[in-house]
């Protein structure tokens, strides 16, 4: 299994992108630390992923709180002796004018999306130092490369979230870390859902969609196992965007 020995900690695990990012890694052979703001939904995960054979464990955090991100990644340390993966999953989304976005809606998207990204980020890397290297994946969103109606704060977010995953990458290289983001498109997912269930809105956004289908978990989990492997051993920097071809027009 080409993961096999490997640590991962899956931010925003116990979301439907999370759980499967955290089984695909699982089924390759890794052991996962499925870190979630609802404990409850991290243990289900977890055991999903014990389930397959494999080692996991759930921890409690809201990203955005970054004394508790940096315990976390201790604890992971603590149990496994160190990290070797890190997926920041975690995120949450705004679906609003511009005009009328709260400085309370702002501050929890760019707390979340962002800072916990980062910091969650940092914590890691310093962990991964120590190892040797590792491998840093940031799920961003397709809204960072192309514009979107009543998305500014929460795509501006992912826009950030692709700069930093950049910017980590040319400054860890030399640590033999790599960094990279996955970006994908739209997909119905709970926090999709106020705005897939109008029918109207449904189809207008899946016209948008070459291939007319809607981005699932598991392509979402495959892109981030790839990025992850020894497939992709000379790739950092890189934002692969799984959208069906929704940004070639």
């Amino acid at each position: 299994m080409q993961l096999a020995g490997k640590v991962a900690v899956v931010t925003g695990g116990g979301g439907e992108f999370g759980r499967e990012i955290s089984l695909v890694l699982a089924q390759s052979g890794a052991s996962v630390a499925v870190v979630d703001q609802e404990l409850a939904k991290a243990k289900e995960v977890v055991r999903a992923v014990r389930s397959l054979g494999n080692e996991g464990e759930a921890f409690q955090a809201d990203v955005s709180e970054v004394a508790r991100v940096r315990a976390v990644l201790e604890e992971v340390k603590e149990k496994y002796g160190g990290v070797d993966i890190l997926v920041n999953n975690a995120g949450v989304t705004l679906g609003k004018p511009a005009l009328e976005v709260t400085e309370q809606e702002w501050n929890q998207v760019i707390d979340v999306n962002l800072k916990g990204a980062f910091f969650a980020a940092q914590a890691a890397g310093r962990e991964m130092i120590a190892r040797g290297g590792g491998n840093i994946v940031n799920i961003a969103s397709v809204g960072a490369l192309v514009a979107e109606k009543n998305t500014a704060v929460y795509s501006l977010s992912k826009a950030g979230l692709v700069a930093l995953t950049r910017n980590l990458a040319l400054e860890w290289a030399g640590y033999n870390i790599r960094v990279n983001a996955v970006a994908p498109g739209y997909a119905r997912t709970p926090l999709t859902e106020f705005i897939m269930r109008d029918e109207k809105i449904y189809n207008a956004l899946l016209k948008k969609v070459p291939l007319r289908r809607f981005c699932t978990a598991r392509d979402v989990a495959q892109a981030v196992l790839f990025l992850v492997s020894a497939a992709s051993s000379f790739i950092t920097g890189h934002v692969l965007v799984v959208d069906g071809g929704q940004s070639t027009g």
